[in-house]
Order: structure tokens, then sequence, then C-alpha cells
């Protein structure tokens, strides 16, 4: 097989903010002592990641999707960033060191595909998977002040994805079922265990090492549909370091550690992504039949849980 050679090129990043001052929304959602404790890790992570990246949150909060996206479905992506080229959606995922795995719904993902796909050819919408790391010590509190205060001195790093990479990463990732029902609803919810190792791989490894260590884990077919439509050949990587960013909240003010920013990119400007995602929808039913074992049909259909 011949190897994928990636290359490094400078990332043009919006200027972040100094200063991130904590929304009532934030730190009413913050406090609740019945929210899930992942649920307020999730959400700081959020919020970190809008003010460094740039874009507006929407997770946990009410949304308006026709007035945002102009579209009808129960559609509710983390992050959306818009300027007059193009609009990105973020899905934040974040996760301690020591569980070392990321749970990607099912759902969630196939709700920004039928997005994606309905789009007009001529609008850029691209979408991106961003991975925190943080050392394990920097859950352990139950407090809402104790628990923030441990994250900005434990987050280790962030990986920012395509959506090509994260497809594969998606392909080497195994599927599971977990099961979601409380007092008020649910049931099952299907789940990519995102390995914290192939996270890993993309943050620590020279790129081109990295993303043939992942295409060398698959099986024969799924390897094929790698190597013939994610455009791996032309991703693009930078590392940075994030800069000082202070987090005031009621009154006291925490600085976040630095910490290592990896992202990757789809070619070195818009017209090589619109090339490529132009493409995938056209090729996105053998893509998700044959790389990810997902039926056509399930992607076609209106998927209606919230995200």
């Amino acid at each position: 097989m011949s190897k994928i050679i990636v290359k490094l090129h400078p990332i043009k990043k919006p200027k972040p903010k100094n200063v991130l001052t904590t929304s009532e929304d934030f730190i009413k959602f913050a406090s609740i002592s019945g929210i899930c404790h992942n649920k307020r890790i999730s959400h700081f992570y959020e919020e970190i990641y809008a003010r460094m990246m740039g874009g507006k949150n929407h997770s946990g909060s009410k949304f308006d999707p026709e007035k945002v996206l102009n579209n009808t479905s129960r559609f509710s992506p983390d992050i959306v960033f818009k300027n007059e080229e193009y609009t990105l959606l973020t899905e934040v995922k974040a996760t301690s060191t020591k569980s070392d795995r990321f749970p990607c719904s099912q759902n969630q993902f196939l709700n920004y595909l039928n997005y994606l796909n309905n789009k007009d050819t001529s609008d850029l919408y691209y979408l991106n998977y961003a991975f925190f790391k943080y050392l394990k010590n920097g859950e352990n509190r139950s407090k809402q002040k104790a628990l923030i205060t441990g994250l900005t001195k434990q987050t280790k790093d962030l990986l920012i994805l395509p959506l090509n990479l994260t497809l594969l990463l998606l392909m080497d990732s195994n599927f599971v079922k977990q099961n979601h029902t409380t007092s008020h609803g649910g049931g099952y919810v299907n789940y990519w265990m995102v390995l914290g190792g192939d996270v890993g791989h993309l943050t620590n490894h020279a790129p081109e090492k990295a993303v043939n260590y992942l295409i060398d884990k698959l099986n024969p077919q799924k390897k094929e549909i790698a190597e013939k439509y994610l455009l791996l050949e032309r991703v693009f990587k930078k590392e940075s370091q994030a800069e000082e960013l202070r987090i005031s909240l009621r009154g006291m003010t925490l600085k976040l550690n630095p910490f290592t920013v990896t992202e990757y990119t789809i070619g070195k400007n818009n017209k090589l992504r619109k090339k490529w995602y132009s493409e995938f929808k056209k090729n996105y039913g053998i893509i998700l039949e044959e790389g990810l074992k997902i039926s056509k049909e399930s992607l076609e259909a209106k998927v209606e849980e919230p995200f």
C-alpha cells in the first residue's frame, strides 16, 4: 500500500478573546446539583472552545435552528462559526486520561450529515470534531467552583479534525449501545467509542505517520474506502499552544493553564474543501455503508433526537 504524505501548513485563526466572562446560563447550568457531572464538564469545554476558536455556543441553551442555520429539524450543533466565506459547525467532545475514550453519538453524527447533504452545493458548510483531554485529577470535584478550578489546571490538549479525519477515526472505533433511560424518558443510544490512543497518534506523532497508522488498523474493505474517498493525502496540520485565557466566575478569576492545540484541515483553502464536500455528497452512501456499516436509509431518515 502506498503511504499517505501529509504536509504541515500554517492555519489562520481568529484572535482569541483574552477573558472569558461566563454567561448567566453557563453559571446556572454548571451549578444545578441534578445536572450530570459529565454535562458540566462538556459545557465548560464548549465555552472554552467558542472563545478560543471563534463562533457561538448553542449547547445547553435554547436554540433556534431556523434563525441560525435555516433548518427546520431538531438540530443543535455545539458551536456555529460564520463568516462571509463559509459556516463551520463543530461538535465538542471531552474525556479524562483515565477514561481515554470519547463516546460519539451516531444520531449526532447523522444529524450533521443530514444537514450537510441537504445544503445547496454553492454554500460552504464544514464540520469539525474537537477532542479535549484533561488529566484524571481534573474531574474529581463535585462542586462547581472546585470542578472548574480543577479543569483550568488539568486540561492536557485539544485536537480539531475535519470531517474526513473524523470519518477515519469512526471507522476504527467500536460501536456500542448505552442505556440513557431516566425518569424523563430516553432509551438505548448508539455510540462509537473513539479511542484516546488514536486521538493521541494524531496529536503527538508526525502527521503522515499518524494517518497511516490509522489506515493500517482498518480491515481491507474499510482501508479501500478510506484511501479512495477521504482525500487523506491533502490534509494539513498545525500545532500551537493555547493563548492565556482567564475565566471570570462569580467574582473570582481563574487562569486556564497553557495546553497543546493540534488542528487539521482539508487543503489550504476553501476551493479544495468545497470540492471534497461536493464529492462526499456523491459518495456518502458507500462511505457510510461500507466504511461505517450504516445503511443509507438510516442516513436519509429524519433523526429527531436533539443533541
